[in-house]
């Protein structure tokens, strides 16, 4: 795989199934602290409660329940729809962010995640739609529509990690 350093110098790094070392470019071995930089391990927990219901730990212990949406189980999140809660988290995180260095009087922040799901299993997303409903204080639409392409193209992890297509469209809401 490739890393930036954020210098414009892009290191291939690879890594020996024989041995387990990285290597960079040019043969030269890594040292292990370099390459622990590289990936961020995390950690989460699913435990069955009773009949097609779970709770779900995640890296920091924060805890939810899931469950099949039949009549007999319908009492807690359906566990597909908390791939459309992350994605809708993992953009708010960084478009808020982005905003907020742009000094930007964002007072609200709503986003709509609609999807399209095959009717059989594995019931595949073939499309996601994102729809933020961005409230402030003239707010720039420039600065908005960056913030949002840079979520969604550099820094969200769950969008990046989606095989369907998803687009996003935004309304500025001008307000206190």
């Amino acid at each position: 795989f490739a890393r930036n350093d954020r210098k414009g110098v892009v290191f291939v790094i690879a890594r020996s199934a024989a041995t387990k070392q990285s290597y960079c470019a040019g043969g030269v071995l890594m040292s292990e602290r370099w390459e622990k930089t590289l990936m961020k391990e995390s950690h989460t927990q699913v435990k069955w409660l009773d009949k097609l219901e779970f709770v779900g730990t995640d890296s920091t212990k924060h805890s939810l329940v899931m469950s099949s949406q039949d009549e007999e189980n319908a009492t807690g999140l359906k566990p597909s729809d908390l791939l459309l809660l992350a994605l809708g988290g993992c953009t708010a995180v960084d478009v808020i962010t982005i905003m907020r260095k742009k000094r930007q009087a964002v007072t609200g922040l709503e986003i709509n995640v609609r999807s399209e799901q095959d009717e059989n299993p594995p019931w595949t997303f073939r499309h996601i739609h994102l729809e933020y409903v961005v409230r402030g204080k003239e707010l720039s639409e420039k600065g908005l529509a960056q913030a949002i392409q840079l979520s969604e193209e550099k820094y969200c992890s769950v969008k990046n990690a989606l095989a369907c297509e998803v687009t996003s469209s935004y309304r500025i809401v001008e307000g206190e």
